[in-house]
């Protein structure tokens, strides 16, 4: 019972080698775009190699890059996990980029510890990414920390009487994630950004959907989490949250809690920083379909601390749909968002920005694809970088194209 449970609550968390707001994460995602159910266990792996051309708003460039990961994945979690690319292409001198992550799981049942790190070099924020980046090349160091003292079955903890059958799924009792991240580039300073997050008690119960991945449901009470930077800090609360719950063929996740935000200076007078900003917190979004076609809209307002020490106010709107076929697959993505940015110091800024994406792999023979991601959007990273600088600029249209031809392997 304990080893079709546990893997549960594993699949629920990010890892931190997929974030998707980086322009070079797209066509490595492309690359080693396999998942992998973590129930199977045993020894994963896969390759790749790119051969790129593309424009970005300012500039046309074209590259090679190449990847690969390796995991052992035990029923519990991925036991190892190490992966790494690196690109160089033809900009004006030339730009490399690089990024590695490595991470490991320790599971003595009750209880799961996970360790993460993850190194990004000269990346390049994508268009319809959240603000979080600077503008141009970044670095971006980020060390992880997983902690689950208690999954167990709620057969284990309220027995059935005679007669009656077995409850189903786990209840998660205080499960922690924590993650620290250095961010610093040629054009502004060292700035630290820390994540805190706290699960008192959950519910999850195994799911597969149609389109063949797990999306498990579950509930959260009390659910929390916390940002911080040297002159900034977020606290959200989610007072009730689901994910998946099966209505007919929809899986529908929601949640309403509060969030605030702070930053600059602490004025001791008032007990407060120069900037306060208080919300309501929600989310909804609905997921449906089948293994050809599934889609998604999900609508959130939220809070935010970046890196920088900008507090966001963000509420937005995004949807995709996906087409699988057995020699082509199609991403379309939209986002709408109305974020407002507050700076220390200065007047707050309000940007509507959004667009839309395309993603497209075509096989051509085994083992080799045509692969194609185009992105035009309202953003606020289309906006020239500045010498010596990375404030904040206003949100400006822009366009971000990359075709390759690509070769995997793995198994």
């Amino acid at each position: 019972m304990l080893r079709r449970v546990l893997p549960i609550a594993i699949l629920l968390s990010t890892p931190l080698a997929h974030a998707d707001d980086t322009l070079e994460s797209g066509p490595r995602d492309l690359g080693l775009a396999r998942r992998y159910a973590l129930t199977h266990g045993g020894l994963t792996w896969q390759g790749f190699a790119q051969l790129s051309g593309g424009t970005t708003t300012d500039t046309s460039e074209g590259g090679v890059a190449a990847g690969a990961e390796l995991r052992v994945v035990a029923p519990e979690c991925d036991a190892v996990r190490l992966g790494g690319q690196g690109r160089i292409t033809s900009l004006e001198g030339g730009h490399a980029s690089a990024e590695n992550w490595a991470s490991v799981c320790f599971h003595l049942a009750p209880m799961t510890l996970e360790l993460g790190h993850h190194l990004e070099w000269d990346v390049r924020p994508a268009l319809l990414a959240p603000l979080g980046l600077r503008r141009g090349d970044n670095r971006r160091e980020t060390a992880s920390f997983r902690w689950q003292p208690l999954l167990a079955p709620l057969a284990w903890i309220a027995p059935p009487a005679d007669g009656r059958s077995m409850p189903t799924g786990a209840l998660v009792v205080f499960e922690v994630n924590v993650q620290l991240t250095f961010l610093w580039s040629a054009h502004g300073g060292l700035a630290t950004h820390g994540t805190t997050e706290a699960m008192p008690f959950r519910y999850v119960r195994a799911h597969t959907t149609p389109w063949d991945e797990r999306r498990d449901f579950a509930v959260d009470v009390g659910r929390a989490s916390a940002e911080f930077t040297d002159d900034g800090a977020a606290i959200r609360v989610w007072l009730a949250r689901l994910e998946n719950l099966e209505l007919g063929p929809l899986l529908v996740t929601g949640g309403a809690g509060i969030a605030s935000a702070s930053a600059g200076t602490f004025n001791e007078a008032a007990m407060q920083r120069e900037i306060s900003i208080t919300t309501p917190r929600l989310e909804l979004g609905i997921e449906t379909g089948g293994r050809r076609v599934h889609g998604y809209l999900r609508g959130t307002r939220d809070t935010a601390i970046t890196p920088d020490g900008y507090a966001l106010l963000d509420t937005r709107l995004a949807s995709g749909l996906k087409l699988e076929l057995p020699e082509l697959r199609i991403g379309l993505d939209a986002t709408a968002a109305r974020t407002r940015v507050y700076v220390p110091g200065t007047h707050a800024a309000r940007g509507v920005t959004g667009g839309g994406a395309l993603t497209l792999a075509h096989r051509l023979v085994p083992h080799v694809d045509a692969t194609l991601q185009l992105a035009v959007a309202r953003s606020f990273y289309a906006a020239p970088i500045a010498p010596m600088t990375s404030a904040v600029a206003d949100a400006r249209w822009g366009v971000q194209a990359l075709a390759a031809l690509q070769a995997t392997v793995g198994n």
